[in-house]
């Protein structure tokens, strides 16, 4: 039986910022307006050179509960560690500055949170493409209070729970320990599979409530230009899961498996060469991890088809691929 609680718990809502600029006042707003009063806002200036800080300034003049930090360009995942560091609220809430939150955002996670005594409460998202916004599609897990094994399976299948740091309650204390690594892009996988294998119950609500702005120079709208592979993240978190989770590691090789094609993706749709090495390494995971995307009950037939023309026709797939996204 959960204990109840009365809405005093303070939120230490965390903001990693550079050059962000043109959004962030956007996003600052929707923080303000919040019906939930007792949180902080730590904003970590990493070394933006546009009006990312003067702005930033202004806000910490309008209201106390906002603390700016800064520091030289170091990258999201620094940017994040620092935010962590300076935070004191028994729960976390990372928003990306250039996205922006409905008014009862806090307040509807952490009454969430009352209700089933969950560590991770995690909402529903709408994404934003320009000046449209796009319902994310409902997912199976809804509205259930789930264990560590049941949450690593959801996001290894594509489910409910995203590996984004973002439309999440955590407690704090679950990052004891645990940083994010400085790698340039899926730094979020690595720590959201971390935090679930520690979590004492992960719950995910069905609303809406947090809107992620695509933008075409976005570090992961622009997987080219960095030297990390993303997939080298999932494969540890791969690894975890089977030295953890055993029970579950199909799952985990499945979401590899897709995570690498998604990876390949970037580059034909960006029409950039993948490196050699990348595309061997991708290629290997197709070919070792086929096998458990074919016999999981849980991917769909589309899914299933997508990695079997990939595996057999890379030429066939890279036309239905360039297809699809001019169509």
């Amino acid at each position: 039986m959960p204990v109840k609680k009365t809405m005093k718990e303070l939120i230490s809502v965390l903001l990693p910022a550079y050059n962000v600029g043109e959004y962030i006042g956007i996003c600052l707003d929707s923080i303000l307006q919040q019906t939930y009063s007792n949180y902080e806002v730590i904003i970590v200036n990493d070394g933006s050179t546009d009006d990312t800080l003067a702005i930033c300034q202004a806000y910490t003049q309008r209201d106390s509960r906002i603390h700016l930090f800064s520091q030289e360009n170091a990258g999201v995942s620094s940017a994040r560690n620092h935010c962590l560091s300076q935070a004191k609220g028994e729960f976390v809430a990372f928003i990306d500055p250039d996205d922006y939150v409905k008014k009862d955002y806090l307040q509807t996670l952490l009454n969430m949170q009352h209700k089933t005594s969950a560590d991770i409460i995690a909402c529903d998202y709408n994404t934003q493409n320009g000046s449209e916004d796009q319902d994310s599609e409902r997912h199976r897990f809804s509205n259930k209070l789930l264990s560590n094994d049941e949450a690593l399976r959801a996001i290894n299948c594509f489910d409910s729970f995203k590996v984004y740091m973002w439309a999440k309650l955590i407690r704090r204390t679950l990052f004891n320990g645990l940083s994010f690594p400085s790698v340039d892009i899926a730094e979020d996988q690595y720590v959201c599979c971390e935090l679930l294998s520690k979590a004492k119950g992960v719950y995910y609500q069905p609303t809406a409530l947090y809107t992620y702005r695509m933008r075409s120079d976005s570090i992961c709208q622009n997987v080219g230009r960095h030297t990390k592979t993303p997939i080298y993240a999932v494969q540890e978190q791969a690894k975890h899961i089977q030295a953890h989770h055993p029970e579950i590691t199909s799952y985990a090789y499945a979401y590899l498996f897709f995570s690498g094609i998604t990876y390949y993706n970037n580059y034909i749709i960006n029409n950039e060469s993948i490196p050699k090495e990348e595309e061997r390494f991708i290629h290997s995971i197709v070919q070792r991890k086929l096998k458990y995307v074919l016999r999981d009950p849980d991917i769909s037939l589309a899914k299933k088809m997508q990695a079997l023309i990939f595996s057999i026709s890379k030429p066939l797939y890279n036309q239905m691929l360039k297809l699809k996204h001019t169509s």
